[in-house]
């Protein structure tokens, strides 16, 4: 064979292959950014319809930070915007 020839450049890539998977920092990055063991879970399942509740003006505003005390407040001066979620 000579040198630089394909079967020499596949088991040089080969052997990188495997020096990264052994590295375990370098392995999720890889793989992070292949995109494997993406959860889903962030997006909406097929089929789910969005409805927009539309609720009461007050002199309130919702909270933009968790905060179940407040939101608690708020919500209890809304009841139909619950009773429809």
């Amino acid at each position: 064979e000579r040198p630089g020839s394909v079967a020499d450049m596949s088991a040089a890539m080969a052997d990188m292959r495997e020096q990264l998977a052994a590295d375990e920092r370098t392995s999720a990055l890889i793989s992070a950014m292949r995109g494997t063991n993406i959860n889903d879970d962030d997006n909406a399942a097929s089929g789910t319809t969005l409805q927009v509740v539309e609720m009461r003006a007050g002199d309130d505003s919702l909270p933009t930070e968790y905060d179940p005390a407040a939101l608690s407040a708020y919500f209890r001066k809304r009841p139909g915007a619950v009773l429809t979620r």
